[in-house]
């Protein structure tokens, strides 16, 4: 149906903003299997929405650094054999000149602020780069763990933004009480940008990162394969040499060639 003939107009647009909103409030919510309500102009119900503004999708979740903690150390290990890489040292030139950017002007782009926090808190561009690459790693072995790639983006947002302790706002009651407050939360833009933004300009340079780290891998398995091949027992040996003295050549056992199944 064509809403723009003139003998089908469509619904009237809005007069005002509660009356969009009210609008907006009678239909469901546009996470998946969601049967409530959206409120104000937002697309998902409360619940939904809030999700959404911390991970990127209403049905995504934290990646801890901790699920990651394996690649960081992969891929640090292989940055120690690769010091003189020109692709690891464009890297790195351009990251320092990045942060060194925010930290001079937290307003010169979306998320510089939080930059700038790593920054002031002794966060070097190598610890940035190994964070990503890591969080990176971990996202191409595990390519469920996001449902999409705004979500994956807001997750490497996160990963670099807790490189340093968030900061903490102090209230009245906490000041009063001696507590430590509690961390102020990022701010949407910031996890919408630094993620996507250090996605594309390490592109190349991540795919070359996470091909070393599998290829270290293999290798590793391989190499544990070898070890754990059964060894020949001298009990065996002697046995086949027997039986070799007293038969012919034909029917002589010959030694284990494959690992047993």
């Amino acid at each position: 149906m064509n809403h723009t003939h003139p003998y089908f107009p469509g619904p009237p647009r809005p007069k005002s903003a509660t009356e969009a909103k009210a609008r907006n409030s009678l239909r469901y919510c546009k996470a998946q299997g969601c049967t409530e309500h959206r409120q104000g102009l937002d697309a998902f119900c409360p619940v939904h929405q809030s999700v959404y503004r911390k991970y990127g999708h209403p049905h995504a979740h934290p990646i801890k650094a901790a699920q990651y903690t394996r690649y960081r150390k992969e891929v640090a290990a292989v940055f120690e054999v690769n010091q003189s890489h020109p692709g690891y040292a464009a890297a790195l030139d351009y990251l320092t000149r990045w942060m060194h950017g925010a930290a001079a002007a937290e307003d010169s782009f979306k998320g510089a602020p939080e930059i700038a926090r790593l920054v002031r808190h002794g966060v070097s561009p190598r610890d940035l780069l190994v964070e990503v690459c890591a969080f990176w790693c971990f996202l191409q072995d595990n390519p469920r763990a996001l449902p999409d790639k705004r979500s994956e983006d807001f997750g490497l947002s996160r990963a670099v933004m807790h490189l340093a302790p968030r900061p903490r706002r102090f209230t009245r009651e906490a000041v009063a009480k001696g507590t430590t407050g509690y961390p102020l939360r990022p701010k949407f833009s910031a996890l919408d940008s630094l993620g996507a933004w250090l996605r594309s300009v390490l592109a190349s340079f991540l795919v070359n990162v996470a091909e070393a780290v599998a290829t270290k891998e293999t290798r590793a398995a391989e190499t544990l394969a070898q070890l754990r091949a059964p060894l020949v027992s001298p009990t065996a040996v002697y046995l086949n040499d027997a039986a070799a003295k007293h038969s012919s050549p034909s029917t002589a056992l010959p030694f284990t060639t494959t690992p047993a199944p």
